[in-house]
């Protein structure tokens, strides 16, 4: 995001450290939301004034900044770097307890006349980019739900060389001929760049969603009780998999899953 839509004078600053000296991470899902926003800008001299809150903010003691995401009066939004740690007009919640990927440390922010100066602000974009910018990428987030699906098929696997079962086999074998067509799909779909192709791109994401969520209680129910156990592999993937079910998720996307869901 950094490279593509911030001022030269931001991508020379923050850009050549970010390979291993500064971690920068993202906080604005909110502008996702439907209803008012929940986090406001407005201009001010010499930058913007930040009150609101932001719900979801990952990487708390990994990473030293986070790019925030604040709707303006007219609706555009303003993109700005802020301090990932407690400061003047910021207060951060202690780390989140999560169903999964506890160890990435997300916290919320709660805002109050946080003052971003005109230095740190990354870019300025029009009312609806988020939506059209979701609409376009919808698919990305797939991936992280075809990678999923393979971790699940991967303990299908092992369970089936264990215990000898050509029937679990077969059923990881056909498993991971699908998310192999529905990737391919994926990719296909991705480097297309035409506007009229966001019902299939929806479409593909919540495939993706529902044969993650297959291949996950596959490697649960292949695993028998030992499934149930705290530190199995087949849990942690069935919890993961709730993650990639609703990342990024928009009301179309949610709509879209649903709808294969209860065919």
């Amino acid at each position: 995001m950094l490279g593509k839509h911030a001022s030269a004078e931001l991508r020379s600053q923050y850009l050549p450290l970010m390979d291993s000296q500064l971690c920068v991470g993202v906080g604005f899902s909110q502008l996702r939301r439907s209803g008012p926003p929940i986090c406001r800008a407005t201009k001010v001299v010499g930058g913007y004034q930040i009150s609101g809150q932001v719900p979801w903010i990952t990487g708390f003691g990994y990473f030293d900044e986070y790019v925030l995401g604040a709707s303006l009066d007219d609706g555009c939004a303003v993109f700005g770097l802020v301090p990932l740690m407690d400061c003047e007009g910021q207060v951060l919640s202690q780390p989140m307890e999560l169903t999964a990927m506890q160890a990435a440390c997300t916290v919320t922010a709660e805002l109050k006349n946080y003052f971003l100066t005109d230095e740190k602000v990354a870019f300025v974009k029009p009312p609806d980019w988020m939506r059209a910018n979701d609409a376009f990428n919808v698919t990305l987030q797939g991936h992280f739900a075809i990678g999923c699906a393979k971790a699940g098929v991967d303990i299908v696997r092992t369970n089936a060389e264990k215990k000898g079962s050509e029937f679990l086999a077969n059923s990881a074998e056909r498993l991971w001929t699908e998310i192999e067509s529905c990737r391919h799909q994926l990719v296909e779909t991705q480097q297309d760049f035409k506007e009229e192709t966001t019902q299939k791109r929806l479409e593909l994401r919540a495939w993706a969603i529902e044969l993650m969520m297959r291949c996950a209680h596959a490697g649960v129910v292949s695993s028998s009780g030992a499934a149930n156990y705290a530190e199995h592999p087949a849990g942690r993937v069935l919890r993961e998999a709730i993650v990639f079910s609703v990342s990024a998720q928009t009301g179309a996307i949610m709509e879209c899953t649903l709808n294969r869901l209860v065919r």
